[in-house]
């Protein structure tokens, strides 16, 4: 109780300064007069009471000070006049705040940016209730050590009937997107589908409207959710669309409610990118066969329940499984993760990379502050010798100095937020979508975060300054500064050490840019096995409301093909299933002697012709072959010596399993599935009469290229006004969609090298300066004596040669020693590349050299009788 008295009797204090202080006046001139009055009841004539009243009470200023001293509120106040005296100072050397603020900045903007991009997925609890007791559970093959994203039936139902520390498990997948005619024409929704108890498990409920739970699958209509993300861009966020009722051209749906907006769909790489959520049960028809898969379930543990736990019980249920059921396979495993790891474990390895470079960017600036702040305090040694003299003790130095530290941090994070507000708004754009899993950006955990980084790395690297200038001889440097009338050097060798740490941390980071920039260059520039990389790609599909049989969609890719084939200024088109950007064939073939995962892939006559594929032997596919769906074949390269090595295939029979014998008819170039992928095996067939209804337009021509894909999508849309047509692109801008992660890393990395190396720079420049501006007088004496400019440049160039090439050296160390992390993330290039490390020190020094000439050249233009004159 006595505490809180205190505490809002100090509040109070502080709130009402002026009435305290009135207060304070108040009773001392009380206690003064009763002093008085006391002295002339005594006998004292009334004058000499005053004086020696006064003299006994003393100073009236130092009383309230000491009165004031005993309250809390005292010591905040105190702090709040350093800051205020700490910003009045900062405005007076507008140069160095603008530096100090702006590079410190840029070390806490890209921290921010990489905060806001992880929080969701590294640090913040997923949406769910009881999210740490969720959990995937992933199938897995021994023999061949790999995941799978299915899970066999027989294996799923012995978890929900008989796992002892399950307490519940749901399954969810992606459904095919359903067609809807709106008012702008015809338009995809893509949906996703769960089990009827997804939701309830993992304890999500609705923005508006009602979550969808067991018996929803029942419902006529079919009930239905719509994404936050749909409600908002295709509704308008108008909550009556709850209860409205859906007409699409496959099925007719009733909207129930909306998911919340942090909603994230369960499956590895997904997240609300879909529009609509349904629940429907497992296929009861695939009961019967122990051979029959689900998509990866999500299991909620019991209390108490740990993952070694859960995992020892599924090993026993799995092995009984296999012994129940022989036909299935007998190298099968489940593993059990805890679900926001398994989600975001394709993201996990290079967030926590982007962190540490980030991390590094951020000692860098830091280094550079306290360098900075050292240079400064030299130039403030006089002030500080005066108020030491004066009776202000070093712990109060140090207390001002480390506060005006901290103003500088608070600036510079208020900048930090701005900046990374709009390298946020400009990444965006570019992140792929796995690391969109969850909505991220700037917020108050964000906000937070800047606070506490700010403020905690300003006093870590604002102490050493603080208390080295604190601690130095404040008379020698006022007699020093009184008789050549400028900063003497402090800790030259400190400023050298501090600038060395820079550059070995940039070299680091550099070496990370140059290594996945020269990843990206040779996954662009490999030899993809085909020419005509601005061929316009066009997708669309074939419906089975109104094409329901093989024959009526191969009759409407004839009459698409043939008027595109008209067109004017079109030189060559064809039809296939190969949209790329890592697209899967429609099957693969298998026989002895065959390449492993040779991809089967039907195309129409002239579809090596328009992307430029060459044959090599034989000949392309005849219009005759194609309409009479003729058993024969063009085969790849790599297919053509796997099965005949050392003979011609043409006129040779291909047996696989599930596939007809066919006769080989052609050899074609052997094509990458993308930038730096593997050489693609494939087997190519007349495309005919096929089940998949997914279909791709490839043409190439003159002109416009963006003028020929309105013309595509017209021809389509003018066939069937009900199709809906993607977006067309060329097969370049198809296949930078497999690249968009080293993309992404290498402009990241490409960011933080050059925030590094610009504030590196800028550390040089600024001790190489300071250090110039200290031995003024040596370089006169230098000049009197006979010394040329362009020696005195060399002079002070070499002097900032030595710590950077103790930097250069101490990172390189550092390089081969973490660059061997990033093995996974290159293609075609080695941790350990000498040209990408050539490069990198080459430019480090380059840039360094030119940070120390500026000052370089300002030594040589010293005027000896000037620099002499003091002396």
């Amino acid at each position: 109780m006595r505490r809180t008295r205190r505490i809002l009797a100090g509040l109070s204090a502080l709130v009402h300064r002026t009435r305290a202080d009135s207060e304070l006046d108040e009773e001392l001139r009380a206690y003064l007069a009763s002093a008085v009055d006391g002295k002339v009841a005594a006998g004292v004539d009334r004058e000499e009471a005053l004086r020696r009243a006064r003299a006994e009470f003393g100073s009236a200023a130092a009383a309230k000070d000491w009165v004031r001293d005993v309250g809390w509120e005292s010591r905040l106040e105190s702090v709040w006049q350093d800051a205020r005296y700490a910003v009045r100072v900062l405005r007076r050397s507008p140069g160095f705040t603008a530096v100090a603020v702006a590079t410190f900045a840029l070390g806490l903007g890209t921290n921010v940016a990489i905060f806001a991009l992880s929080d969701g997925m590294l640090f913040r609890p997923l949406p769910y209730r009881d999210a740490q007791r969720l959990v995937m559970i992933q199938g897995y093959s021994v023999k061949q050590a790999q995941a799978y994203t299915r899970v066999l039936r027989v294996d799923f139902e012995q978890l929900q009937n008989q796992h002892s520390g399950i307490e519940g498990i749901a399954t969810a997948t992606f459904d095919t997107a359903l067609t809807w005619i709106g008012s702008d024409g015809a338009e995809s929704l893509r949906t996703s589908v769960g089990t009827p108890n997804l939701l309830e498990l993992l304890g999500v409920g609705a923005h508006i409207g009602r979550p969808l739970r067991p018996g929803d699958e029942l419902l006529e209509p079919q009930a239905a959710m719509l994404t936050f993300d749909a409600w908002q861009r295709r509704f308008g966020a108008d909550a009556s669309v709850v209860g409205r009722t859906l007409s699409f051209e496959q099925r007719r749906v009733q909207i129930v409610g909306v998911l919340p907006r942090r909603f994230i769909f369960p499956l590895q790489g997904s997240l609300a990118d879909g529009d609509l959520f349904f629940v429907e049960p497992l296929d009861p028809r695939e009961a019967a066969d122990p051979r029959s898969g689900v998509w990866t379930p999500i299991a909620r543990l019991k209390p108490g329940v740990s993952i070694a736990q859960a995992q020892t019980e599924i090993d026993v249920l799995v092995g009984r499984a296999a012994r129940q059921f022989p036909s299935t396979p007998q190298d099968r495993a489940l593993r059990v993760a805890n679900l926001q790891f398994a989600l975001f474990e394709l993201s996990r390895s290079l967030l926590w990379l982007l962190i540490a470079a980030a991390g590094g960017v951020m000692l860098i600036a830091c280094v550079n502050l306290a360098n900075l702040l050292l240079a400064r305090g030299a130039a403030r040694e006089r002030e500080i010798g005066i108020r030491t003299a004066i009776g202000a003790s070093r712990a109060r130095v140090a207390r001002q100095l480390l506060i005006e530290s901290i103003v500088l941090g608070l600036f510079a994070g208020g900048l930090a937020l701005v900046l990374a507000a709009l390298a946020f708004d400009a990444l965006t754009e570019y992140v792929p979508s796995r690391y969109r899993l969850v909505p991220s950006g700037l917020d108050a955990r964000t906000a937070g975060f800047t606070l506490l980084l700010s403020i905690g790395a300003s006093i870590f690297f604002g102490v050493f300054p603080a208390f080295r200038l604190a601690k130095s001889d404040a008379s020698a440097a006022m007699r020093e500064t009184c008789r050549a009338g400028a900063s003497r050097p402090l800790g030259m060798k400190t400023g050298a050490l501090l600038v060395a740490i820079q550059v070995s941390l940039c070299l680091v980071l550099l070496a990370g840019t140059g290594l996945t920039a020269n990843s990206l260059i040779r996954r662009r520039t490999v030899d993809l096995g085909f020419t005509h990389k601005d061929a316009l790609v066009l997708n669309f599909g074939t419906p089975v409301s109104r094409y329901p049989t093989p024959q009526h969609m191969f009759d409407f890719r004839a009459r698409v093909l043939e008027d595109v084939r008209r067109m004017p200024g079109v030189e060559a088109a064809a039809i296939d299933f190969t949209p790329f950007g890592g697209a899967a064939p429609m099957m693969h073939a298998v026989a002895e002697g065959l390449p492993e995962a040779t991809g089967v892939w039907s195309v129409t006559r002239g579809y090596f012709a328009t992307l430029g594929v060459p044959l090599t032997d034989g000949r392309d596919f005849a219009e005759e072959e194609i309409r009479a769906d003729a058993p024969v074949t063009i085969v790849s390269e790599s297919v053509a010596r796997a099965m005949w090595p050392g003979q011609s295939p043409i006129g040779r029979v291909l047996r696989a399993d599930r596939l007809p014998s066919l006769t080989v008819i052609g050899v074609a170039r052997d094509v990458r599935g993308g930038y730096g992928g593997r050489i693609r095996p494939a087997v190519y067939r007349p495309l005919a009469r096929d089940r998949f209804r997914t279909s791709t337009i490839v043409a190439r021509g003159s002109g416009d290229p963006d003028a020929l894909g309105r013309a595509l999508r017209a021809i389509v849309q003018r066939l069937d006004p009900r199709i809906v047509v993607a977006p067309p692109r060329t097969v370049r801008a198809s296949l930078a969609r497999g690249i968009v992660d080293p993309q992404f890393q290498t402009w990241l990395f490409a960011l933080f090298g050059f925030v590094g190396l610009l504030v590196s720079a800028v550390g040089i420049y600024g001790v190489m300066a300071h250090w110039v501006s200290g031995r003024t007088r040596e370089l006169g004496v230098r000049l009197a004596l006979g010394a040329e400019p362009g020696q005195l440049k060399g002079f002070v160039i070499r002097q900032a040669s030595i710590p950077l090439l103790a930097g250069v050296g101490v990172g390189l160390a550092g390089a081969f020693l973490l660059t061997k992390r990033l093995q996974s993330l290159l293609y075609d290039v080695t941790p350990y590349d000498p040209l990408t490390f050539v490069v990198v020190v080459l430019t480090l020094l380059a840039v360094g050299i030119a940070a120390a000439y500026v000052p370089a050249r300002r030594a040589a233009r010293v005027d000896p009788i000037v620099a002499l004159r003091a002396e």
